[in-house]
């Protein structure tokens, strides 16, 4: 049996989603949840998808499909959803271990911010884990002043409304070599790596 036996597939994978409601509403009159499925069917994902939203104001007020998980995380804004995100996603891996051999696609649809956090390294991590990172971005993204996690594949939030495709692989380099440090690929910076040794914890509260 050779090694190509033993390559994963993403593409019959389970697709799970995280989400931030606030930095990304969903239209009125729509369903999230076939425009997800939709997208990445385009992209020949077969497996099932499952949508974890997190927001600061009750279902009601969301435009929710039945079937989406709400978190509501009122108290600490923008850092408490990163956060709460952060911890569920690593549970979720907990639940989903050895994306080598029982592969697992990651969706994050949220935005990150200005202050020192852990969303860019937990997620670049989970990439070298081996899981498949879908990543959404605000189309006026600005990598500069808030670094972009790497990911396999991209959208542009209005060209995922859009049903447009993701950015192709000469977009996607040029988007993530605007960021503070270059993640595109397997390596790092020396210097950031020992910054990081003695990073917190991504799912520690600070």
């Amino acid at each position: 049996m050779s090694d190509d036996d033993f390559t994963p597939d993403p593409t019959s994978a389970k697709t799970s989603v995280f989400w931030d409601v606030e930095d990304f509403p969903s239209p009125n009159g729509v369903s999230f949840y076939e425009i997800i499925k939709s997208a990445i069917e385009d992209e020949g994902y077969r497996g099932e998808v499952s949508i974890r939203a997190y927001g600061e104001k009750k279902r009601e007020e969301y435009n929710l499909d039945d079937g989406v998980v709400l978190t509501f995380e009122s108290k600490r804004g923008k850092y408490g959803r990163l956060n709460k995100m952060l911890m569920d996603i690593a549970l979720w891996s907990v639940d989903n271990p050895a994306p080598y051999f029982t592969p697992a696609n990651l969706m994050v649809i949220a935005k990150n911010i200005p202050e020192e956090t852990n969303f860019d390294r937990f997620l670049f991590l989970m990439r070298t884990y081996g899981y498949n990172l879908i990543l959404v971005v605000a189309n006026d993204c600005a990598p500069e002043e808030a670094q972009i996690p790497q990911a396999g594949t991209i959208w542009f939030w209005e060209s995922l409304l859009d049903g447009a495709k993701p950015l192709d692989p000469t977009q996607l380099r040029s988007l993530l070599a605007r960021g503070k440090r270059e993640t595109f690929g397997c390596e790092e910076d020396d210097s950031q790596s020992e910054e990081d040794d003695d990073a917190p914890c991504p799912f520690c509260e600070s």
